[in-house]
């Protein structure tokens, strides 16, 4: 009784706060490793333990298309809504990241347990517009992209590449 009035509250909840009645598939990463970016103001950083959220690179180019300015990544992203231009910098970093290291950031989902082939995160929070998903809602309200979270020590430890978005956009 009691954990069916905590799930009715929760679902409550989270419609209020603008969330989509369902959240849709979640596609499968792929490969056994890939390159993922991780998008974010100029100056934050990941504690050496600390979980980052990542999604695919070919996502990204593939969302954005030939629209390609920082506004319209960062929608994509579900990290703005507006269509001006952001007054803080903000840049990319691009990883080589495996799959097993992957973890999807999704509501009510009990940690460890495996969705469409990646574990569910300990923590389903990141920043952004994400719904507790798995994947970013972009300034429409669409889903877009798929979001992972990886901690930083294991992504890091192949590698990165910090990039101006510019550079990373290709202008």
């Amino acid at each position: 009784m009691r954990a069916a009035w905590l799930g009715a509250l929760l679902a409550l909840s989270t419609a209020a706060h603008g969330a989509p009645a369902s959240c849709g598939p979640l596609p499968a990463p792929g490969a056994e490793r890939g390159a993922f970016v991780w998008v974010s103001r100029l100056g934050a950083r990941a504690g050496l333990d600390g979980w980052i959220p990542v999604v695919p690179v070919d996502a990204v180019r593939e969302a954005l298309g030939s629209d390609a300015s920082l506004v319209r990544l960062l929608q994509v992203l579900g990290l703005r809504r507006s269509n001006r231009e952001p007054s803080r910098p903000y840049k990319v970093v691009v990883l080589d990241a495996r799959t097993d290291d992957l973890c999807r950031p999704v509501a009510n989902a009990t940690p460890g347990s495996p969705i469409s082939g990646v574990v569910a995160c300990p923590t389903s929070r990141v920043p952004g517009r994400t719904h507790g998903c798995g994947h970013a809602f972009d300034a429409e309200g669409t889903a877009s992209i798929p979001v992972y979270k990886v901690r930083w020590v294991d992504a890091s430890s192949n590698g990165f590449c910090v990039l101006p978005v510019a550079r990373f956009l290709g202008r």
